[in-house]
């Protein structure tokens, strides 16, 4: 299910009826205060929303709400839809997120003057977003949870995502129709378009030789340590469809829907691979990686076998958005094209 913006609706309401709404506001305020413990009960002047002028009622994931029609104090309560906004050229008044993630490279110069707040197994401050006063806030479906507070706070909009298979193109799209930027969306992907191509055909030509229309697959994919344990990413996830796009063969799901594949070291030397991008999220996944390094079964793996292992940034290679795709595109030409 995507984003429907159904129509627009004038929000003009008579003094008697803007008194009821009112007091509606302020117990929804107390309902935040009594659902979540995040909440700070002397932060009350935020909660009110402006009453006159227009807005625009879309259909989402939890149903429909009427956002503004040229939202001032936007607020993205996920990651991967903060680099969205951002590539759309809209700058956010506050963005949510785990600390890996936006302090990704891609991100450092365009989040300055930003609030950026952290998440924490998952969970952020809702006290602080309170604080910023947003008129709109934009999340994903997984946030389906804490959606009736948020919607307190502001109108707020979860985008699909388990429901469109993780999709990152597709979500992006949505995020551009919710705000009005098909035409900036389509440029942008155009550009990915563009530069996936080149790689494609540069690839395509060191594989063979200059001889044209002859395209030899090469067998490549991102792995991830998460804890100590090996995964690898699968055909449909951020990482796989970007190899895919510049004309490489990622690892095939053989369940729907299943974006990674958890693997044993013992089972290493079986993956046909010629290329492996392996990301790490911290100094104790590295170390992990550094004792596996050390085993002969290491040496058992064909990518090292053949010289083409390569060590990534996690938050490059799984941030689900059209920033990270030209980050991951910057790898590529780094690894593959300029060889270092």
């Amino acid at each position: 299910m995507g984003i429907l913006i159904k129509k627009q609706v004038p929000a003009r309401i008579a003094i008697r009826n803007f008194v009821g709404l009112f007091f509606i506001s302020l117990l929804g305020f107390f309902l935040i205060s009594a659902c979540s413990n995040h909440i700070n009960p002397k932060a009350t002047n935020s909660t009110l929303r402006q009453i006159a002028g227009e807005c625009r009622v879309i259909k989402h994931t939890m149903g429909e709400s009427c956002i503004p029609v040229d939202p001032k104090r936007i607020i993205s309560v996920d990651q991967f839809n903060s680099s969205n906004i951002l590539a759309l050229g809209i700058k956010p008044v506050g963005i949510v997120g785990a600390k890996e993630y936006l302090d990704a490279p891609y991100l450092k110069n365009r989040i300055q003057g930003i609030e950026t707040i952290y998440t924490v197994n998952g969970e952020f401050s809702l006290e602080k977003v309170l604080l910023l006063k947003p008129d709109l806030i934009i999340g994903l479906s997984s946030r389906q949870s804490i959606y009736k507070q948020l919607s307190y706070i502001a109108p707020t909009v979860l985008i699909p995502w388990s429901e469109i298979s993780y999709d990152w193109k597709e979500n992006f799209k949505n995020v551009a129709k919710l705000l009005g930027k098909l035409e900036t969306f389509n440029q942008l992907m155009k550009d990915y378009e563009n530069r996936v191509q080149k790689l494609r055909q540069i690839l395509i030509n060191s594989q063979n030789n200059g001889e044209k229309d002859k395209e030899q697959l090469i067998r490549a994919s991102y792995a991830s340590i998460y804890y100590g344990n090996f995964t690898l990413s699968l055909d449909g996830s951020f990482p796989g469809t970007v190899l895919k796009d510049v004309g490489l063969q990622p690892p095939s799901s053989e369940t729907p829907g299943s974006l990674s594949l958890p693997i044993s070291e013992e089972y290493l030397p079986k993956i046909d691979i010629d290329v492996l991008f392996v990301g790490t999220t911290d100094d104790n996944n590295l170390s992990k990686l550094e004792q596996l390094q050390q085993k002969p079964i290491w040496s058992n793996v064909k990518a090292i076998q053949q010289n083409r292992v390569y060590l990534t940034k996690a938050s490059v290679w799984w941030g689900y958005n059209v920033l990270a795709a030209h980050a991951v595109i910057d790898d590529l030409f780094k690894y593959l094209v300029n060889k270092p």
